[in-house]
């Protein structure tokens, strides 16, 4: 899976390639490093929050099915977080 960066925290374009087992990003000062390190955390913690509102679609869908028309929402959510973390 490639990244590609555009117009971004002072980085015009640059493409991280996130097969590998570890990516290095390296350069002089004053080249955006922080800023490319910033938009790898970003887009790592996007694709887990999306991870997560699919378990919540999902769970939601499987309620429906059983005819549940009411749900503890508190109680659902904590199932569903805690799901996503195990």
């Amino acid at each position: 899976m490639k990244l590609s960066i555009e117009n971004i925290l002072g980085v015009r374009s640059a493409t991280l390639d996130l097969s590998t087992p570890l990516t290095v990003i390296a350069g002089p000062d004053r080249t955006a490093r922080s800023a490319i390190a910033r938009a790898l955390y970003g887009f790592h913690k996007l694709r887990r929050d999306v991870g997560r509102l699919a378990a919540v679609k999902d769970r939601l869908k499987q309620s429906a099915i059983r005819g549940n028309d009411s749900i503890d929402l508190l109680r659902f959510l904590a199932t569903c977080k805690q799901e996503t973390q195990d």
